[in-house]
């Protein structure tokens, strides 16, 4: 044995290892502290890293003894097809092996990896591990040298080390994935057209997307105090309080999961918004998650549509109902991209009904589009007996055949 075993030593390592957990960067030390505590001196090359078999590929999660150069040329020319490679996908998951009993060696020596690339250094044995397997990847863990030392030791203290790695790197993945989510969910809360607000428990704002910023700027429905969002309107901020009081009952009826703010100035609606208790045993939204998320308001998103203006667009250059309600958000100034969100179709199907639209109206572009709509007097008086349209030139708007 070339190395002092001690449970010092184990624990330092072990230590090394969950850190690695945590801060990723850390897992070329915590290869460097196993090859120093338990490697005997022949074997202080070691590589963590997924691979994939077919189509062969790889990425480094860390390693020891090996330069960036070396590491390079190994994901460049060798991973997923060397022989330990191939022969360690196949292990079972925990598995310890030594490289002999896995891939013979005079059959080893004879392949590129060895001939090309390992023989420069005289290493031609190792103890290998399957740690993981997601679908057709494989994360290996292996620890190289030459033959001038027994590997038993190494073996026996991998079997033991193995378990531990094998949940580090797991804890590891799962971080990356929340946080993942969380700036995925972040993404698509931002991108909506609407108003949203993401409440904790207590009212304290976690995140509110690039409309419900707009919304705070002004202080005239919403203002934050000591990070906590309060309706300025007491009845509302009321309704609000007792929708985060049932937040915590787990009992709590569905009828009382929602509850409408509405907020009105000078007798005129504003802005209205349905406030929500987010269930996180229902799976998570906008494909992700915003940590402690207990509440979230969604406010209707402020453009000026009325059932009106697209009875009166259908009636005028015979639209449908989905035409209509496209040409009346791009003549209040809205852009396709947020109405297919909003409407939660495709961007495809947007462009077909905008096509239909300059098809019916007789122009090529949006911006033609929204000159010609601006030119209709789109809110004439319901009962007048003459139609608005007969004092238009020729020309100017497209009648129906």
């Amino acid at each position: 044995m070339g190395k002092k075993e001690s449970l010092e030593a184990f624990d330092a390592t072990i230590s090394d290892i969950y850190e690695a957990a945590l801060n990723p960067a850390h897992w070329d030390v915590a290869l460097t502290a196993i090859a120093s505590n338990f490697a005997p001196m022949n074997a202080d090359v070691g590589m963590l890293l997924w691979e994939r078999v077919s189509p062969p590929a790889g990425r480094f999660l860390g390693a020891t003894g090996v330069n960036e150069f070396a590491r390079q040329g190994f994901l460049s020319f060798f991973a997923g097809q060397t022989p330990w490679s191939i022969a360690g996908h196949n292990l079972p998951v925990g598995a310890v092996a030594f490289s002999d009993n896995i891939v013979p060696r005079e059959q080893f020596k004879q392949s590129p990896f060895y001939q090309d690339f390992l023989k420069n250094w005289g290493i031609e044995i190792g103890v290998i591990s399957c740690l993981d397997r997601i679908g057709s990847d494989h994360l290996g863990v292996c620890f190289a040298g030459t033959a001038m030392y027994d590997m038993t030791d190494l073996t026996r203290n991998m079997r033991r080390l193995v378990p531990h790695l094998q949940r580090a790197a797991r804890i590891s993945r799962r971080i990356g994935e929340a946080d993942l989510r969380a700036a995925n969910a972040e993404a698509a809360l931002n991108q909506s057209p609407s108003a949203i607000f993401c409440l904790g428990s207590n009212l304290e704002l976690l995140h509110a997307n690039h409309a419900a910023e707009k919304i705070l700027s002004n202080e005239n429905f919403f203002i934050v105090v000591d990070n906590k969002l309060r309706a300025n309107r007491p009845e509302m901020h009321g309704r609000l309080t007792t929708l985060a009081q049932s937040a915590e009952d787990d009992a709590v009826q569905e009828s009382a999961r929602a509850v409408s703010l509405q907020f009105e100035r000078d007798g005129l609606p504003q802005f209205y918004a349905l406030a929500m208790i987010v269930d996180a045993t229902k799976g998570h939204s906008f494909e992700g998650s915003i940590d402690g998320m207990k509440i979230m308001i969604v406010g209707g998103a402020q453009h000026n549509m009325s059932l009106e203006t697209m009875d009166h667009l259908r009636s005028w250059f015979d639209l449908t109902p989905a035409e209509a309600r496209l040409a009346a958000w791009i003549s209040t100034g809205g852009n396709i991209e947020d109405f297919v969100r909003m409407r939660g179709v495709s961007i495809n199907a947007g462009r077909f009904l905008l096509k239909a639209i300059f098809s019916k109206t007789g122009v090529n572009r949006q911006s033609e589009l929204v000159a010609l709509l601006h030119e209709v007097p789109m809110q004439w008086i319901k009962h007048s007996e003459k139609n608005p349209i007969d004092d238009y030139p020729a020309g100017k708007i497209i009648l129906p055949k």
